[in-house]
C-alpha cells in the first residue's frame, strides 16, 4: 500500500491520465526571522500621534512628526533605526503621567570674556555651541546659549532652556517630559580656551518623578506578535508587575508568541542591581549606563536593534563587544566602568556598557535580569539572552513543520506509524538546526525524542531534548615557556 496521502487529487476518477500533485507540506522551511519591534514611551503635545495608537515607523522623519522632537519615544525610535533599519518597527505613545513632574536644573555663568572662544554646553549626547566674543558678559553668554538651543538643529535636545527671569546670567533647564529619567540628563560646559574669563556653575537636573503606566497600553502588544518590546521607562512597577508579567504570558505554550523586553537603568550600580533583582525576569534585559551621557531609553533601543541586526538568523549569537554608534563615553575617564564593576553587573542581572581603548562604547555581554528562582535560590538556568532566543527558535521551527505536515484531516489519525513519523520529523528538524549551529550533539539524544499517545484521547505528547550551542564569551589559555 502506498504511503502517499493526496490532498487535492480526485482519487475517484477512472479517466486515464498522468496527474501529479504538488505538495509543499513536507518541506522543512524555517520561518523567516525578521524581527517586529515595538517601542513604548512618552510623546510631546507637538506630535501628531494619539496616545495608545500603534504607528509604523518606516522612515527617519516619522518619529519627530508623530511624537515630537526630543520626546523619549522619538529619540528611542531614532536610536533603534541608527543601529538597524531592517526590523518592522512600531511606536506606541503615552502621555506624561497625570502626577508626573519634570526635572529641572540650571547653569549660572559668571565673569567677562577676556578672549574670543567657543563654549560647548553638552546635554547628554547633544552639543549646544556658541561663540563667545572678548568683552561678552555672563548675561550675554546665557542669552546666546538659549538662542542656540532653540534652533531647528537642536530638535533632539531632551530639555528646554530659558534665561532666568530674575538672574540674567542663569540658564534654566527643564526636561521636556515628566519622569525620573530627566534626573539623569547630564550637563557640562566646555571651553575651547581655558581661563578666558567666563566660568559656570551647573546645578544638575533633579526632582523629576513618576513614569506613565505601561499597563495602560499593554493590550496593544498582548494582542500582536512582537519579537522585541522596548519601554522608555525603568521603574520596577513597569518592568516587573507590567512587562515581565505580560511577557511570561506571551512566551507560554498556549500563546507561543515570545518577545524580549529591553530596558536600561542610568542609576547607580546599587540602585540598578536592586531594580534587576526586583524584576528578576528571563524575558527582560536591563542595561546599565550610569555616568554615560545618553538617555537610558536610547541605550535600550540600541541594544534591541543590535540584537535584530546580528541575531535574527543566529538567535544564540552573543552581542559581546557590539558597538553602540554615537553613544559617547562618560565625560570623565575616571567614570568609565571598571572590570570589577562590569563583573558585578554580570552577576546581578545587568547588561553593562564598556569603553574600549579607542573610546568606543560597546555592549559588554547581553544577559537577562533573572537571578533567583521562586524559592529565592540562585539559579543559573537563564543567564545569556542568546540561549533563550534559541529555544524559542527551535520551538517555532518544529511547530511550523508539524503544523504544515499534519494540516490535512487524512494525516490526523493516531497510530504507531504516525508516532514514529512524528519522531522522525522532529529528529530531522534537530539535524537541520544543528547545521545552523543552533543546537548540537543531536546524535547523543536523538533516541530520546519520543512521541507517545496521551491518556487524553486524541492527544500526542512529544518529548524533545535540546542542547543549545552556547555563545563564546571567554578564551582562557596559558603561554608556556619551553
Amino acid at each position: 500500500m502506498s504511503d502517499v496521502v493526496f490532498r487535492e487529487m480526485d482519487e475517484t476518477s477512472r479517466v486515464p491520465a498522468v496527474r501529479l500533485e504538488v505538495d509543499f507540506t513536507r518541506a522543512a522551511t524555517p520561518p523567516e526571522e525578521r524581527y517586529k519591534a515595538l517601542v513604548v514611551g512618552q510623546m510631546l503635545a507637538a506630535g501628531s500621534a494619539t496616545e495608545g495608537d500603534v504607528d509604523l515607523v518606516d522612515d527617519d522623519d516619522k518619529p519627530d512628526a508623530l511624537y515630537g522632537s526630543g520626546s523619549p519615544l522619538a529619540l528611542a525610535l531614532k536610536a533603534y533605526r541608527k543601529v538597524y533599519k531592517g526590523s518592522e518597527l512600531y511606536g506606541l505613545p503615552l502621555d506624561d503621567a497625570a502626577a508626573g513632574v519634570q526635572a529641572t536644573g540650571n547653569i549660572l555663568f559668571a565673569g567677562t570674556a577676556t578672549a574670543t572662544h567657543t563654549l560647548t554646553v553638552r546635554v547628554n549626547d547633544q552639543k549646544i555651541q556658541v561663540r563667545v566674543d572678548s568683552g561678552d558678559a555672563a548675561a550675554d553668554v546665557a542669552t546666546a546659549v538659549v538662542a542656540a538651543s532653540t534652533t531647528a538643529l537642536m530638535g533632539d535636545l531632551e530639555v528646554t532652556t530659558a534665561v532666568n527671569g530674575v538672574t540674567a546670567e542663569q540658564v534654566d533647564i527643564t526636561a521636556k517630559n515628566d519622569g525620573p529619567h530627566g534626573n539623569f540628563i547630564l550637563i557640562r560646559c566646555e571651553y575651547s580656551l581655558a581661563g578666558a574669563g567666563i566660568t559656570d556653575t551647573v546645578t544638575a537636573l533633579s526632582a523629576g518623578a513618576t513614569e506613565p503606566d505601561i499597563d495602560d497600553v499593554n493590550e496593544q502588544y498582548l494582542e500582536d506578535d512582537y519579537d522585541q518590546i522596548v519601554p522608555c521607562m525603568y521603574a520596577d512597577t513597569n518592568l516587573d508587575e507590567g512587562l515581565h508579567t505580560d511577557l511570561a504570558v506571551l512566551q507560554g505554550p498556549m500563546t507561543q508568541n515570545p518577545a524580549l523586553g529591553f530596558s536600561c537603568s542610568p542609576d547607580t550600580y546599587a540602585n540598578s542591581a536592586t531594580l534587576s533583582a526586583d524584576v528578576n525576569s528571563p524575558y527582560v534585559l536591563i542595561g546599565w549606563s550610569e555616568k554615560f551621557p545618553v538617555a537610558p531609553y536610547k541605550v535600550a533601543a540600541m541594544i534591541a536593534a543590535a540584537e535584530a541586526r546580528h541575531c535574527q538568523s543566529q538567535p544564540n549569537a552573543p552581542l559581546d563587544g557590539v558597538e553602540l554608534p554615537g553613544v559617547p563615553p562618560p565625560f570623565d575617564e575616571k567614570d568609565y566602568p571598571s572590570h570589577e564593576q562590569l563583573n558585578n553587573c554580570l552577576y546581578n542581572g545587568l547588561t553593562p556598557l564598556h569603553v574600549d581603548k579607542a573610546g568606543t562604547v560597546r555592549i559588554t555581554r547581553d544577559i537577562v535580569s533573572y537571578q533567583t528562582n521562586a524559592q529565592s535560590v540562585a539559579d543559573g538556568r537563564y543567564l545569556d539572552r542568546g540561549p533563550i532566543r534559541a529555544m524559542w527558535h527551535v520551538r517555532r521551527y518544529i511547530v511550523a513543520h508539524l503544523t504544515s505536515v499534519y494540516s490535512d484531516p487524512k494525516d490526523r489519525l493516531i497510530d504507531n506509524t504516525k508516532l514514529r513519523a512524528i519522531e522522525a520529523l522532529v529528529v530531522g528538524d534537530l539535524y537541520v538546526l544543528e547545521v545552523k549551529s543552533i543546537v548540537r550533539n543531536v546524535d547523543d539524544y536523538k533516541d530520546l525524542v519520543k512521541a507517545e499517545e496521551s491518556e487524553t484521547e486524541g492527544r500526542v505528547v512529544i518529548s524533545i531534548p535540546t542542547d543549545i550551542v552556547p555563545g563564546l564569551h571567554q578564551l582562557f589559555g596559558q603561554v608556556q615557556k619551553q
